[in-house]
């Protein structure tokens, strides 16, 4: 979800960035450094924590898959001694 909106978290924070650095009035070069490096920060922050969510939750899921084939695998071994 972080890395789907990342775009749009980074294009807020440069807007952000860029109404602050009109605010203190700096120079047009120093103003768009600024923009740019705001943007690019918050991007790439947003892909990490999105990569890491993504990871943290498919490892969630496979545990939990792990779980339920074990639980399964119990069950079918309980109803083949029972048989016997």
């Amino acid at each position: 979800m972080i890395r789907k909106y990342s775009i749009y978290y980074a294009s807020l924070a440069a807007l952000i960035v860029f109404f602050q650095g009109i605010y203190i009035n700096i120079s047009f070069q120093s103003l768009v450094l600024r923009t740019v490096i705001g943007f690019c920060a918050f991007y790439i922050l947003g892909n990490l924590l999105g990569v890491i969510t993504i990871e943290s939750l498919l490892e969630g899921q496979l545990q939990k898959k792990d779980a339920k084939n074990k639980k399964n695998l119990s069950k079918k071994a309980k109803s083949n001694t029972d048989k016997e």
